[in-house]
C-alpha cells in the first residue's frame, strides 16, 4: 500500500485516513507504529501519530512526499528500504 502526495488532492484523499488504515491493518494504534522518515541524507524514526500531527499542523509547499512499505518489491533493494527492515519498521515516509 503506497500513498503519494503528488497523485492526491487534499480535499478528496486524506493522509490521516491512510495512516489509520495502516495501523488498523497491523492491529496497532498510530502511536505504536513506527515510520522511517527520510529526506536527502537524513533519516528520522517517528510514529505514525507524529506524522499525522505533522500533516495537520504544517502545510507543505513545493515539496513532494509519499509513503511506502519496506517490503515494496520494486524498491526493497534500496538502502532506505533495507534500513527500515533492519530496524523492524514497515512504514517509510520519503520526501523527494
Amino acid at each position: 500500500m503506497v500513498w503519494d502526495a503528488t497523485e492526491r488532492h487534499a480535499v478528496r484523499d486524506d493522509l490521516e485516513d491512510f495512516l489509520t488504515e495502516r495501523a488498523a491493518a497491523a492491529g496497532r494504534t498510530l502511536e505504536e507504529l513506527p515510520v522511517l522518515c527520510a529526506a536527502r541524507e537524513e533519516v528520522l524514526q517517528l510514529s505514525l501519530a507524529d506524522v499525522a500531527r505533522w500533516r495537520r499542523e504544517y502545510q507543505c509547499v513545493a515539496v513532494s512526499y509519499g509513503f511506502d512499505d519496506a517490503e515494496n518489491e520494486v524498491a526493497r533493494g534500496s538502502p532506505l528500504h533495507r534500513e527500515a527492515r533492519a530496524r523492524g519498521i514497515q512504514n517509510i515516509l520519503l520526501f523527494r
